[in-house]
């Protein structure tokens, strides 16, 4: 992270991680970086990073339909932005998800 390297990864990381403690136990892997990595998960009663609040905020205005994938959507039901588009009333979407979510019956 220090090095601006991001790693896409294919098992779970939050064992070690929690709210406003994101680190994965694993380490940067360029042996001049080898600072800690951490998640990119949004916890509950976590506020979203403003930049990239701003292009989530862009992209959703773009999009013709929304896709979720394994989200609660507990923190991101308060974002007009995503369920609305301006002019054209509620926005499409999908969710795919295990448990129960707010938008479920939308």
């Amino acid at each position: 992270r220090a090095c601006g390297r991001e790693f896409l990864r294919g098992f779970d990381v939050t064992e070690a991680s929690s709210y406003r403690r994101h680190t994965t136990m694993r380490k940067c892997d360029d042996s001049s970086c080898r600072a800690p990595l951490h998640d990119t998960i949004v916890y509950f009663g976590e506020k979203i990073d403003e930049t990239q609040l701003e292009s989530a905020q862009e992209a959703a205005g773009r999009a013709d339909v929304s896709l979720f994938v394994g989200s609660s959507l507990k923190v991101l039901q308060h974002y007009k932005y995503i369920w609305q588009q301006p002019g054209r009333g509620r926005k499409r979407f999908a969710i795919i998800n295990l448990q129960p979510t707010p938008k479920d019956r939308v």
